[in-house]
């Protein structure tokens, strides 16, 4: 697998992680929106109105009481016809509920009310005359109202319990989906980060190390980087490229040694042997024992003031010259040229 293709690969990765968890929160947040709204909110309603229905209930039981018990008669009868009409609406309203079981309990009190109306005006009529009739008429028909009024409350409430507890684990539930992706990401990244240190940094590194021997002349070092993608191609190559050029050196040394003993068994057929030297009074061959160390220092500085007078006047000719050496020995030098007349070195041997 090559270098791009991983990378790639580790970005889609990446990406695919982002929709996942922007897609999970997206689909969390609407589920929990959706029974917000569609059940949580219904139901508040619905025991909302309720609470109406039982208190005004109670709100028209406390009214009659008081007319009993001549607590201003009245503002109690303003107080019941208040709480009749806020019993009608809310009773209106709890019967547009589409919940089976709320509407059932809705018609169970729309039901009994009625009853209990009728009664409770007879006792308010009744108590004029003096005969009060609450106690047999009104009661049974106000915990008969009560009752069924009591039990959709409570119904209501349930379903409102049971709406929280479905927000709760919806929102549960897209808390751990969420959890669970983040921690998918967290441990890919990780693993891309592991793969991208071992695959690329580290032998990025040993790259790095290798160019620098190469740098610093060392032609034996070897990338050893492996792996079929553009590192380990760069690295064969670069191998490739050592191989050759060690194998070149090797033949140009055989060559060059060659041309030295070459050389040399030219300089043999001098029957009093010779020196060449380079163009700077380097010691190139010889025939004959090694000359004297001290000799030859000596003929390089000369040479060397050659070459500077040779420098400052390039059209005049080096003709052959003689030398003599610190011990006495005279040498005829001269000064090797190619046909193109470029100078190449030297050549010394005793004078005849």
């Amino acid at each position: 697998m090559t270098l791009r293709t991983r990378l790639l690969i580790g970005y889609a990765l990446i990406v695919l992680l982002l929709v996942l968890t922007g897609g999970a929160g997206a689909f969390g947040f609407r589920e929990i929106s959706g029974i917000v709204d569609q059940r949580l909110d219904r139901y508040a309603r619905s025991t909302r109105r309720a609470q109406t229905l039982v208190d005004s209930i109670e709100r028209q039981d406390a009214a009659l009481l008081r007319a009993l018990l001549r607590i201003d008669p009245p503002a109690a009868r303003s107080d019941m016809d208040a709480a009749d009409r806020a019993f009608d609406n809310a009773l209106r309203d709890a019967a547009d509920d589409p919940d089976p079981d709320t509407a059932q309990l809705v018609a169970a009190v729309g039901e009994a009310f009625p009853a209990y109306r009728s009664a409770r005006e007879l006792a308010f009529a009744a108590f004029a005359d003096g005969d009060n009739r609450y106690a047999s008429d009104v009661a049974p028909a106000y915990e008969v109202l009560h009752s069924a009024a009591a039990r959709l409350y409570a119904t209501t409430s349930d379903h409102t319990v049971q709406a929280r507890a479905a927000v709760r684990a919806a929102t549960v539930n897209a808390s751990v989906l969420l959890g669970v992706l983040v921690t998918g990401g967290l441990l890919l990244l990780v693993a891309l980060a592991r793969s991208m240190r071992t695959h690329v940094l580290e032998r990025l590194d040993e790259l790095r190390r290798f160019s620098d021997a190469i740098a610093q002349g060392d032609i034996h070092q070897r990338a050893s980087l492996g792996g079929a993608d553009e590192l380990g191609q760069m690295s064969t190559q670069m191998n490739a490229m050592l191989d050759r050029q060690a194998a070149l050196e090797s033949r140009l040394e055989g060559r060059l040694v060659h041309d030295r003993e070459l050389l040399v068994a030219l300089l043999a057929t001098r029957r009093r042997g010779a020196l060449i030297l380079g163009p700077s009074g380097d010691l190139i061959a010889w025939s004959g024992p090694l000359p004297d160390p001290r000799r030859f220092d000596a003929l390089a500085v000369a040479l060397t003031e050659r070459n500077r007078e040779r420098v400052a006047n390039p059209d005049s000719e080096a003709a052959p010259f003689a030398w003599t050496d610190p011990a006495g020995a005279e040498l005829r030098v001269q000064l090797l040229r190619t046909p193109s007349g470029r100078a190449i070195g030297w050549l010394a041997e005793p004078s005849a």
